[in-house]
């Protein structure tokens, strides 16, 4: 039961979440057109790539050793290699040409900040503090359009830069306030707590950059092929499209906090598979059923063909429900490889799709790389899981039967 209201506390904190951008999207694009929308896509997206590298620290090994090691053996080398790891690569993103040029005063402390607040979301999630995370992740949300709209700042881009900082620097903020006093837990030097942190979360990562890629690539090849408003018309109907995996996505962050504190013998990952499955597949048919002048009331006239976009992307989200349960199932067993192996599959067929569909059919073209991209990962995992954990499509695929068959 309990982890029921967790999973119900964590879906109605991203559904909040969702619709807060959703409605900041509408806004941001009425007001300040569409290539403001493409700025806040690219400029999320290098926040993101920092993150691949600050995440080594902040993100699964976080999560993996919380509730392994007292707290005097995790924060110090989780805190010095987040921090390292975010400025320096922030800096080589900045010297790279790849942050938008609007942004460049304040990324390194928009990076940062975001990369501390989520090692803190990261410890909680691993000690179980469910509702903890979700309230940091609230806080955010929140705190970003709330500084926005009371923010003095003249300029949009700085504005939102601010109203970032300020945003992540309030949750980073609630995360220690909360934080969980230390227990008996395993000790270990500086050095070797670093070192087994750098192994575990270096493959973490490198999931997460090859799933960063296959979701956002095709940002650049709009950005490039075609500028910035096309971005911010994918980057409308992916947050659309991937605001039906929100209940997949809450499951699988329960999942991962249950699979980490609770005995092998109460593992669900099968019946959690089915629930993300359908769950989505009702997202899906619900968004494809709005009708369009919804989308135009909300995003403008130039994202009048929002259902080819949807149709488009519907076989890859469905099927990626599956796949965001067993990269948790994975990342809890201390089998994080066969994620990354999963995520350079789909990360071939991004770069293969994308260069053939984005340069001939714009938008669609990105819509039907990232689809491709993700039915392709689903099956590379649903592969690795299956040879472990036999478990019948019947059993996955039929609504109305609820006990495993192999």
């Amino acid at each position: 039961m309990k982890s029921i209201f967790q999973v119900l506390g964590t879906l109605s904190s991203r559904v909040l979440g969702n619709l807060i951008t959703l409605f900041m999207l509408g806004y941001w694009s009425k007001e300040y057109g569409l290539e403001f929308v493409g700025f806040i896509s690219l400029f999320t997206l290098q926040i993101s790539i920092s993150f691949i590298f600050s995440g080594v620290f902040a993100g699964s090994s976080a999560i993996f050793f919380s509730n392994q090691w007292n707290n005097k053996s995790l924060l110090l080398p989780a805190t010095i290699g987040t921090l390292a790891f975010s400025i320096f690569s922030s800096l080589g993103l900045i010297a790279l040409g790849l942050v938008p040029e609007e942004a460049i005063s304040f990324f390194l402390f928009a990076a940062g900040f975001h990369a501390l607040g989520s090692l803190f979301q990261s410890i909680h999630l691993g000690k179980g503090n469910v509702g903890v995370f979700n309230h940091i992740q609230l806080i955010q949300n929140l705190g970003l359009p709330l500084f926005f709209f009371i923010l003095p700042v003249s300029s949009p881009f700085e504005l939102y830069g601010f109203s970032w900082i300020l945003a992540q620097f309030l949750a980073f903020v609630y995360s220690i306030i909360r934080f969980p006093k230390t227990t008996q837990l395993e000790n270990h030097s500086f050095g070797l707590a670093w070192k087994k942190m750098f192994q575990y979360g270096f493959w973490g990562q490198m999931t997460n950059l090859g799933q960063m890629l296959n979701y956002r690539f095709s940002f650049y090849l709009l950005n490039f092929y075609y500028g910035r408003e096309a971005v911010g018309i994918f980057s409308a109907a992916i947050q659309l499209a991937e605001s039906t995996w929100l209940p997949a996505k809450s499951i699988g962050t329960v999942h991962l906090s249950r699979l980490l504190n609770l005995p092998e013998s109460e593992d669900s990952t099968p019946a959690s598979m089915k629930v993300a499955f359908w769950a989505s597949f009702a997202g899906v048919l619900a968004l494809m059923a709005i009708p369009s002048d919804w989308f135009i009331a909300l995003f403008g006239t130039k994202f009048a063909k929002a259902f080819p976009y949807f149709l488009g992307l519907s076989p890859g989200i469905i099927l990626f429900s599956f796949a965001i349960i067993i990269a948790q199932f994975f990342a809890a067993k201390n089998k994080i490889q066969l994620n990354s192996i999963a995520t350079i599959f789909g990360l071939i067929a991004t770069l293969s799709f994308g260069f053939a569909f984005v340069p001939r059919f714009e938008v669609l073209g990105a819509v039907l790389a990232t689809s491709v991209s993700h039915v392709i990962n689903s099956f590379v995992l649903l592969y690795f899981y299956q040879k472990q954990h036999p478990i019948s499509w019947t059993f996955l695929l039929n609504p109305f039967q609820w006990k495993t068959s192999k």
